[in-house]
């Protein structure tokens, strides 16, 4: 263990020399102010950025820009006092806790397919008018003659005629408690027999654990949520990074998974091109998550309070070193989430990092483009829609059909099917290009992307 300690601090220098060497100026997208002081604060310890610093952030911009109150919400141009909600929020009480203060208009818009009934609900806690100018802190516009408002009522309409509205099927229910039984099989033969053949296929099954997760912590809160929890990642962090970040604002600046790993790896067209000690730092990078993911958790729960999930990966390490050694327990551990983290890389990056995907730093986009749904078909891919459930969950980890789960986050996985055609036509009627490539080219130019970076345009709708 000392020598691993002397060893990482003498690299410590020239990573972070090769982490400052792709620093530069961001320019902002107009219509949005950038956020991006959470990567910049990040590169002194060269640990990527909390979603908690993001969340805090993206309050304080918003007080700063729209002179949002700490204890109330901001939705379009008007205030709301939400608190006497919290115990009856269909959704849960934790969206409502942890975006007090700031503006919630994307998460409103694209978290309720009944949004006239919503909206009635919601005037029952209207506080008053904006105190600035509410838009400042908005990146869309919510026309109802626009192609997502007009798109999300017909969803709307064809999910009433569906059992069980947008909610899982019965199939979708039983394909998740078979993925987390044999997970839970090959962990413990894993554990029992300490064989890196375990180990792998444990790796592997953590892939549909990602993707259980992943669709069900968009929901009202389901238990099936904390699947996420068995892999690196957990369900109450990626709330923020996934949800309220990333899935509101694609792409842009104000996304934390489009900076996260910078300057490991950048993806954004408004960012330089990697360094060689990047791209050498890279592979490493992705080897040593497990370790350090476990270890942020550890110290999160030492800061900020325990929360139960965080001591699932901890609880695993452990027992892999209980019964196989501390170094070859450490190896099994490190192989299973390695190998997770590296499948959920290939299947999950090209559908918004590939050259086909809009990045801020790209041409300017046109002003009608602000509408929600342009902005994230022309920021999203899908791959293989024509999988079936059983190959979405197992192999594809959900991400396959991504532009219909971006637009409709709350709708479950086995119901993305069913929309396919109303969302296609809609498309068709607003003159929105599409085309859905193989795997093999997103992947492909994924990677271009990722090493080259030189040029500022995307490769839009039917382009080759």
């Amino acid at each position: 263990s000392a020598i691993v300690v002397v060893v990482v601090g003498q690299l410590l220098p020239f990573v972070k020399m090769a982490a400052a060497a792709t620093l530069t100026k961001i320019e902002a997208r107009q219509e949005l102010p950038s956020q991006r002081s959470h990567v910049f604060n990040s590169y002194s310890g060269m640990i990527p950025t909390t979603p908690e610093t993001w969340l805090e952030e993206k309050r304080h911009r918003d007080a700063t820009l729209a002179s949002i109150p700490a204890h109330l919400w901001q939705i379009h141009d008007q205030l709301y006092d939400l608190t006497p909600y919290f115990d009856t929020h269909p959704g849960g009480v934790h969206w409502l806790q942890r975006t007090q203060g700031s503006d919630i208009t994307v998460l409103f818009e694209t978290h309720h397919l009944n949004i006239k009934k919503v909206t009635a609900i919601l005037a029952k806690f209207h506080h008053g008018p904006a105190h600035g100018d509410a838009r400042r802190a908005q990146a869309y516009t919510w026309l109802e003659t626009d192609f997502y408002s007009t798109l999300r009522a017909r969803v709307a309409d064809v999910l009433r005629t569906v059992d069980g509205g947008a909610g899982p099927t019965s199939e979708m229910i039983l394909l998740c408690y078979l993925a987390i039984g044999l997970f839970i099989s090959t962990f413990a033969w894993t554990v029992l027999s300490g064989s890196v053949l375990a180990a792998l296929l444990s790796g592997f099954l953590l892939l549909p654990m990602m993707g259980i997760g992943h669709n069900f912590l968009h929901q009202r809160d389901r238990l099936l949520r904390y699947a996420l929890d068995l892999s690196v990642f957990g369900q109450h962090e990626w709330r923020i990074s996934h949800v309220m970040s990333h899935h509101s604002y694609p792409n842009l600046n104000t996304d934390i998974e489009a900076s996260q790993l910078e300057p490991w790896a950048t993806f954004m067209r408004n960012q330089p091109k990697r360094t060689w000690g990047a791209h050498l730092l890279w592979p490493l990078f992705f080897c040593f998550v497990p370790i350090a993911e476990t270890g942020r958790l550890i110290t999160s729960a030492i800061t900020m309070g325990v929360r139960p999930e965080y001591m699932i990966k901890p609880l695993q390490l452990g027992l892999l070193m209980a019964f196989n050694g501390v170094w070859h327990g450490w190896l099994l551990y490190n192989i299973m989430h390695s190998l997770a983290f590296w499948l959920l890389f290939a299947i999950s990056f090209p559908v918004h990092r590939s050259e086909y995907g809009w990045t801020e730093g790209c041409q300017p986009v046109k002003e009608e483009e602000t509408d929600f749904g342009k902005h994230t078909v022309l920021t999203t891919q899908d791959y293989s829609t024509s999988t079936g459930l059983f190959g979405k969950l197992f192999v594809l980890g959900s991400f396959n059909d991504h532009i219909c789960h971006h637009l409709f986050p709350t709708v479950d996985l086995s119901k993305q099917a069913t929309l396919r055609s109303t969302i296609l036509q809609t498309m068709k009627e607003f003159n929105i290009e599409y085309t859905e490539r193989s795997y093999w080219q997103l992947l492909s130019t994924t990677v271009k992307n990722y090493r080259q970076q030189a040029h500022l345009y995307y490769k839009s709708g039917n382009s080759p």
